[in-house]
């Protein structure tokens, strides 16, 4: 949890930088790559999570497989 907190601040920084100071008049327009910056994350974190989920069932089910043996 606590690397996807730091890479979404490192991205959230990122893009902030990137846009600069010249584009600061134009926030409606910037404003949306940082929503879809930070939706592109979200939807990544819950990849990894639910392939994480989906190893911890395998172990658990080969667990009782074994037990049952």
């Amino acid at each position: 949890m606590k690397v996807l907190i730091s890479m979404m601040q490192t991205v959230v920084d990122t893009v902030s930088n990137a846009m600069g100071s010249s584009q600061l008049d134009q926030t409606s327009s910037s404003d949306i790559y940082v929503v879809l910056t930070i939706t592109l994350i979200v939807w990544c974190g819950l990849f990894f999570y639910l392939v994480y989920l989906d190893r911890q069932v395998k172990k658990v089910k080969d667990r009782v497989e074994i037990k049952e043996n």
